[in-house]
């Protein structure tokens, strides 16, 4: 039997799902935008729709990393955190200092050599292990 109360939260032939992007306030802690939309949709996507200030900092799963688009929110002063993919291809740039008594790993700023282009300047990640 198919659930059919929220029929247009398509995820699966007999699983529905829906997701919930959320725009907090850092200032109040408040969410300042929210929608709701079927659970494959992209988190980039809705990001995308918005006009985001600089310094909002977005929350992506790594399902939906789209390092073109990370370029172009970054390049407006949007940052993002998320999971990086195994098979990212990436180039260390500079190995930053860690603290000796931590959880950090490595912090590396990093380049991705697919969104380099010509006559541009290169578009530099942060890295934290």
């Amino acid at each position: 039997m198919q659930v059919t109360l929220f029929d247009w939260a398509k995820y699966r032939q007999r699983k529905g799902a829906i997701k919930l992007h959320l725009l907090l306030d850092q200032d109040g802690y408040l969410p300042s935008f929210a929608v709701v939309t079927e659970g494959k949709y992209s988190q980039l996507k809705v990001a995308r729709a918005l006009h985001l200030e600089a310094g909002t900092i977005l929350a992506i799963d790594r399902g939906y990393n789209d390092y073109d688009g990370f370029a172009e929110l970054t390049r407006d002063g949007v940052f993002f955190v998320t999971r990086m993919k195994t098979n990212t291809v990436y180039t260390t740039v500079e190995v930053c200092a860690v603290p000796e008594k931590g959880k950090v790993l490595s912090d590396q700023i990093v380049s991705l050599p697919s969104l380099n282009k010509a006559g541009e300047a290169r578009v530099l990640f942060r890295r934290i292990e």
